[in-house]
C-alpha cells in the first residue's frame, strides 16, 4: 500500500487561499502578527486567533468569496485519477481550513479524498478556531502534519510527501520520498533531505511515468573522490615549475574542468603543453591508489543495471584515465561507455559533449538522465535538453544548486536510486 500526502495551499491550490481570505476579510493590519509567526515567536493557532479578532466574516460571505476563486492546479484532477487508477491513496494535510479546501475540491468533483486541517467555527459576530489534528507537545501548527504522516507510515509501505512551504518542514523528515518546490525546496536543501523538484502536478505525473532508458554519470565527485590525487598532481606541477601551490588551492574551481583550462590559467601558452605532460606523467602513477570510490556507488550501479538501465560515464577527466578507473573498481561490468577529454571534439559544459555521447549510443535526449555534482554538469544537461539529477558528493552544495534546473537533488547516488524506487513502485516494477 502506497500513499501521497499533499499540502493544499500553494501545492494542490496554486494560490494560498487561507492567506487571501485573511487579507480579504480583515478589518485591520495583521502584518505584525504574521511577522511574529514567521520569526517563530508564536505558532499558527495563536496567529489565527489574533487575526480572527480583526475579521468580519460569516459562512455565507466566505462561500460567496470562494465562488470567485478557481485555484486548483489544472493538472491535479488528472493526477489524482492517475493515483487512484494505480490503487494508490492520497490525503490532504493542511494548516489551513477545511471549509474552503472541501469547497474547492468538491467543485472539481473530488469528494473522496481525506482532508486533515483546521476548522472554522462560525458564531454570531465571531469566528473560533478548532484544531482537531493538533498535538499537545507542540503548538507551532494547528495541524501536526508529522503526527498524521506517522500514522500513515504504520499502515503504508511507502509514504510520499508533496508540499511547498513552511508548515511542511517537519513531515518531510520522516517521509519515504519528497516532492517539493519554492520554500520547501529550500528547506529540504537546508535539512539535507533528498527531494524531487516539481512546478505543478503534471511534473510529478511525468516523473512517475518516466520511461528513461539511459543514465549518464559524471565521474569525479559523483562516482569517485579524486581530491587527493588531483591535489597531489597540481602540487607536483607547481614544484616542477616553481609556481606557488596555492594557485591550485581552490579545487572546487578546478575539479571537473578540462586540464588545459585549469593549467591555462596559470601557465603561458608556450609552457602549457609541457605542464600538461608533467601533470599526466605524475598523475598516472598515483591516481589509482589515491582515488577512492564514493559510498554506495557499487550497490547503486548494480541496482540500476539489474533494472535494465543502460549506464554511461561522461567526464572531463582524460579519457584513458577515466576508463582505467572504471576498470580498476570493477565497474566496467555495469558501464557501457566511458567518454572523457580527448574522446570527442567537445568538453563540458558544452551541451554537445552530452549530445555526442547520446548519438554514439543511439538514445534521444528525452530518454536520458544526467547525474552530476557540479554546476558545469547542470549547464551541460540544460544545453543538451537532458533532465539533470544533482548529487552533493562533490564540491557543489545543495544551496548552490538552488535556482538551477535540477529534477532531483540528493546526498549521493544512492539517494537518486531511492527516488527511482518511487517511480518503479508506481509502475509496478521491482
Amino acid at each position: 500500500m502506497y500513499v501521497f500526502l499533499l499540502d493544499f495551499d500553494g501545492t494542490v491550490s496554486r494560490q494560498d487561499v487561507g492567506f487571501s481570505i485573511l487579507n480579504e476579510f480583515s478589518t485591520g493590519s495583521w502584518e505584525d502578527i504574521d511577522r511574529e509567526f514567521l520569526e517563530g515567536r508564536i505558532g499558527s493557532p495563536e496567529a489565527y486567533r489574533r487575526i480572527f479578532r480583526i475579521m468580519r466574516l460569516d459562512k455565507d460571505k466566505l462561500r460567496e468569496y470562494l465562488q470567485r476563486i478557481d485555484s486548483i492546479d489544472p493538472a491535479f484532477q488528472e493526477f489524482y485519477q492517475l493515483l487512484r487508477g494505480k490503487g494508490w491513496e492520497a490525503a490532504i494535510l493542511s494548516d489551513g481550513f477545511g471549509f474552503y479546501i472541501r469547497e474547492l475540491l468538491n467543485r472539481k468533483g473530488i469528494k473522496d479524498i481525506p482532508v486533515y486541517s483546521n476548522e472554522l467555527c462560525f458564531k454570531e459576530g465571531s469566528i473560533e478556531l478548532n484544531t482537531p489534528f493538533s498535538v499537545e507537545w507542540c503548538d507551532e501548527c494547528g495541524t501536526c502534519k508529522l503526527e498524521i504522516l506517522r500514522r500513515y507510515k504504520k499502515r503504508y509501505d511507502r509514504v510520499i510527501y508533496v508540499g511547498d512551504g513552511y508548515s511542511d518542514r517537519c513531515a518531510i523528515e520522516e517521509a519515504d520520498d519528497v516532492f517539493s518546490r519554492r520554500t520547501l525546496w529550500r528547506i529540504c536543501a537546508s535539512k539535507n533531505i533528498d527531494s524531487w523538484y516539481f512546478h505543478n502536478f503534471q511534473d510529478i505525473a511525468q516523473v512517475l511515468n518516466w520511461k528513461k532508458e539511459l543514465i549518464i554519470l559524471d565521474l569525479d565527485g559523483t562516482l569517485v573522490d579524486s581530491e587527493a590525487a588531483v591535489k597531489s598532481a597540481y602540487e607536483y606541477v607547481a614544484r616542477v615549475f616553481g609556481v606557488e601551490p596555492d594557485r591550485f588551492s581552490d579545487l572546487k574551481k578546478t575539479i571537473g574542468l578540462p586540464l588545459k583550462t585549469v593549467l591555462g590559467e596559470v601557465f603561458p601558452a608556450h609552457l602549457l603543453e609541457q605542464a600538461v605532460k608533467v601533470f599526466r606523467s605524475y598523475y598516472q602513477d598515483i591516481y589509482l591508489e589515491l582515488t577512492k570510490p564514493l559510498p554506495e556507488v557499487e550497490t547503486s550501479l548494480e541496482w540500476l543495471c539489474k533494472r535494465n538501465y543502460r549506464l554511461c560515464v561522461l567526464t572531463n577527466k582524460h579519457g584513458p584515465y577515466a576508463r582505467e578507473l572504471i576498470r580498476y573498481f570493477g565497474w566496467d561490468k555495469f558501464i557501457e561507455l566511458t567518454m572523457g577529454e580527448g574522446d570527442s571534439p567537445y568538453v563540458k559544459p558544452s551541451g554537445n559533449a552530452l549530445l555526442y555521447l547520446l548519438e554514439k549510443v543511439g538514445i534521444a535526449p528525452e530518454n536520458a538522465l544526467y547525474v552530476g555534482d557540479s554546476l558545469f554538469d547542470v549547464v551541460t544537461a540544460e544545453k543538451a535538453g537532458v533532465e539533470f539529477i544533482g548529487v552533493v558528493t562533490g564540491y557543489t552544495s545543495r544551496e548552490e544548486f538552488m535556482g538551477r534546473r535540477v529534477r532531483r537533488l540528493c546526498g549521493n547516488l544512492a539517494g537518486f536510486v531511492r527516488g527511482l524506487m518511487t517511480v518503479h513502485m508506481f509502475q509496478g516494477l521491482t
